[in-house]
């Protein structure tokens, strides 16, 4: 550990220990994908989950945890909710123009007819309560990315009508060190104000940390001083829905986070994004909707013994009564 962040940690703890942390009694929650391959939390423990979907980062592809993803929150009662990874450089590998995007038909898009799979569930939808574009890549640049995103945006919006698409809200996932210098995507945001922010803001002078989720949620919340750095406020529309807030994540040099609940593919508990919102749980279920896990139905009443005698009696008596009734050639 760094003097730097030896001295933070030092002056954080004594801030805490005279500061209300207002993050306290907020929803909480985590994000996963495919490096999280076990996920098993108790009902209660995180207020909401946001699934990877899918993405375009290596090919249009979905991830194949995603079903498992939702499942699992769902079982937890949290909300669940899905994110889809932006690379706009598919469109470019692929020679794709910009009129040739925006013309395409939603049937032959090969990424909303993906997402569309990644979300169906039989005839209906996956119990997913919010769509969000993760915009953290390069791509093939600003405009490009700002045209994804639109596109994709103005698709939903139309099938969302029809019920081609689940009634769900849409957000954007970044950090203002990557919106605010991009001005078509930043311009983008700020002009949506139905778009959901979730900003990405590490707080690198926290330490990790091991233990039960509920300990996490517990010894990891943001101190009352700390904020994030939030993108796409615009004062003359501002947002429909309150933002959440990536506060510690699972990078290459980070500290890690984990917990036994969730595991990586070696059996071992795998690192861990960590959420809160500026909702408290219950403004959260009454925005996105309540989960409710309906308990499976009860076991068929056993079978009285005495009826089993009773039937056998009689099945033995016809069976009887019909070896004595004259054949016929």
């Amino acid at each position: 550990m760094s003097v730097k962040t030896a001295v933070i940690q030092t002056v954080n703890g004594a801030l805490s220990a005279i500061a209300e942390n207002k993050w306290a009694g907020k929803a909480w929650g985590i994000d996963i994908s495919r490096y999280q391959e076990t996920v098993n939390i108790a009902p209660g423990v995180i207020d909401f989950g946001i699934a990877k979907l899918g993405g375009s980062e290596a090919g249009v592809f979905l991830d194949p945890k995603f079903s498992d993803h939702v499942q699992s929150i769902y079982d937890a009662q949290a909300i669940p909710m899905a994110y889809w990874y932006v690379d706009s450089s598919w469109y470019t590998d692929k020679q794709f123009t910009v009129g040739g995007v925006t013309s395409q038909t939603n049937d032959n898009h090969p990424i909303l007819q993906t997402i569309i799979r990644g979300l169906r569930a039989g005839n209906g939808w996956k119990a997913v309560k919010a769509l969000f574009l993760d915009l953290e890549t390069i791509g093939s640049g600003d405009v490009w990315n700002a045209l994804y995103i639109e596109d994709l945006r103005n698709r939903i919006v139309d099938l969302r009508k029809t019920g081609g698409f689940p009634n769900i809200p849409m957000g954007i996932y970044s950090r203002s060190g990557f919106v605010n210098p991009a001005p078509s995507v930043r311009t983008w945001v700020e002009n949506h104000p139905e778009i959901i922010v979730w900003t990405a803001n590490y707080l690198g002078a926290f330490p990790g940390y091991s233990g039960p989720l509920a300990d996490v949620r517990a010894n990891r919340l943001p101190l009352a001083t700390q904020n994030p750095l939030w993108f796409g406020d615009n004062a003359k529309q501002p947002k429909q829905y309150k933002r959440i807030w990536q506060y510690h994540g699972s990078f290459p040099g980070g500290q890690a986070v984990t917990c036994p609940e969730v595991l990586n593919n070696q059996g071992q508990p795998s690192w861990l994004d960590l959420n809160v919102t500026e909702y408290t749980p219950a403004e959260m279920r009454a925005e996105f909707g309540a989960v409710v896990v309906t308990p499976p139905p009860p076991p068929p009443p056993a079978e009285d013994p005495s009826d089993l005698v009773e039937i056998k009696a009689r099945v033995t008596a016809l069976e009887a009564w019909a070896r004595s009734l004259p054949k016929y050639e």
